[in-house]
């Protein structure tokens, strides 16, 4: 923890060391689970300051397909206990209902939102209240090739972060 307002530690669901998986492809340590373009799975990081006042929280998702079409999305709870549960390729992490930011289209597998790129700030599209708190934020792309699932789409890992007034 970097201190008050950073980004805590992600959330458990992380493909490689939370949940299982699907059809046992489990992406590197700390990402989502493996895609079929055999990236290690989607990470997403934050940088910035998760202040409600003062935000400048850019979520950073990496390790996506090269180019297509994705969402950052945020719940107020992670789901089954943190290990996620099964959503296509990946492990959904975050609990229902979501809070869907804007859709994006990667770039060379790298995708970002945040007010200071010119979005929403996370805190006002996030309906974050004043007084701060806990949520939980994850990356859900295409995945359009057929991989290990039915699904033609996979996630990221899941991150937690605690907004301060």
């Amino acid at each position: 923890r970097a201190g008050p307002g950073a980004p805590g530690p992600a959330a458990r669901a992380l493909g490689a060391g939370g949940g299982a998986c699907p059809g046992g492809n489990a992406g590197a340590s700390g990402h989502g689970c493996e895609n079929s373009y055999s990236t290690g799975g989607g990470l997403l990081l934050a940088q910035g300051k998760a202040s409600v006042l003062t935000d400048t929280l850019v979520l950073n998702a990496s390790g996506l397909q090269p180019s297509a079409s994705m969402i950052f999305f945020q719940g107020t709870t992670h789901q089954n206990g943190g290990l996620g549960t099964v959503f296509g390729d990946g492990l959904r992490c975050v609990a229902p209902p979501p809070i869907r930011f804007a859709l994006k289209t990667t770039v060379n597998g790298f995708a970002s939102y945040g007010g200071p790129l010119g979005d929403s700030p996370i805190s006002v599209h996030g309906q974050i209240p004043p007084v701060g708190g806990t949520f939980y934020y994850q990356a859900w792309y295409r995945n359009p090739a057929a991989f290990c699932a039915a699904g033609t789409f996979n996630l990221s890992n899941g991150l937690r972060v605690t907004w301060t007034p």
